[in-house]
């Protein structure tokens, strides 16, 4: 959990714990994670924790086709000091794999995917995680790089 909350003006709340990464979130329009890590995924299919997808980066170097699957809602939800509706956070999946393997993306319970699901090799999954509700509800929004 994070345990300092400041807020600047009412606009801006600065989320921050040690050894997590800075949260920043505002009132109208929100903010990606910044200080991202870098997570190295197994060559398998895994479940990526919430604590890998707020690093904001997660490289698959995968040598068959693999299936990611988020953490569920009420996990990123407990991840995130008093989450709330409009909340967001991006991730990047970059596909290193040597051959012609993709990376399918799926959905954790309470997680919603909206987009195109494969990340082919060489390819970046660039991923927008929104809380659409009260509940550990979360939209996964993705744009595949060209």
């Amino acid at each position: 959990m994070y345990t300092t909350r400041s807020s600047i003006e009412g606009s801006l709340d600065i989320i921050s714990a040690p050894g997590k990464p800075l949260v920043f979130s505002r009132a109208h329009g929100q903010e990606p994670v910044i200080n991202n890590t870098i997570t190295v995924a197994a060559d398998a299919a895994t479940t990526l924790t919430a604590a890998q997808l707020l690093g904001g980066i997660i490289e698959g170097p995968i040598t068959a086709g693999r299936t990611y699957t988020t953490d569920t809602a009420a996990n990123i939800d407990a991840a995130i000091d008093s989450p709330k509706i409009g909340d967001s956070f991006t991730v990047q999946v970059i596909n290193t794999s040597g051959g012609a393997n993709t990376i399918t993306l799926a959905a954790g319970s309470g997680v919603t995917l909206k987009g195109n699901a494969a990340v082919a090799q060489n390819k970046v999954s660039y991923l927008m995680f929104l809380r659409t509700a009260n509940t550990p509800t979360w939209n996964m929004y993705t744009s595949v790089s060209a």
